[in-house]
């Protein structure tokens, strides 16, 4: 049980972390979306106006023309991560704090 209550707070901080340093960002002048890691923290699951100066504080991972493939299901899950970080986190510690009968 507490390697479950461990996999699920190691679950929690790696939602927050792709929710903060991850994002899609697109240019006004390009017809292109951008799946970027981000190289400071930063809540903004997308960008929809960035300039040069935004994209020298990230880097790109992948591109696509008008939208990524899998954007719609990226954003659902990032707008998602808030809840499900807390809920994993509440549990897993619910769980830690257990005491396992002998």
């Amino acid at each position: 049980m507490r390697k479950f209550a461990f996999a699920m707070l190691i679950l929690a901080g790696t939602l927050a972390a792709t929710r903060l340093f991850t994002g899609i960002y697109y240019r006004p002048d390009s017809a292109l979306a951008y799946f970027v890691l981000k190289l400071s923290p930063d809540p903004a699951v997308e960008r929809s106006r960035v300039d040069d100066g935004d994209f020298d504080r990230v880097v790109v991972l992948d591109d696509d023309e008008l939208d990524l493939a899998y954007g719609e299901l990226y954003r659902r899950l990032m707008a998602a991560t808030p809840v499900a970080t807390a809920v994993l986190t509440v549990l897993g510690s619910l769980l830690l704090r257990r005491k396992v009968a002998s």
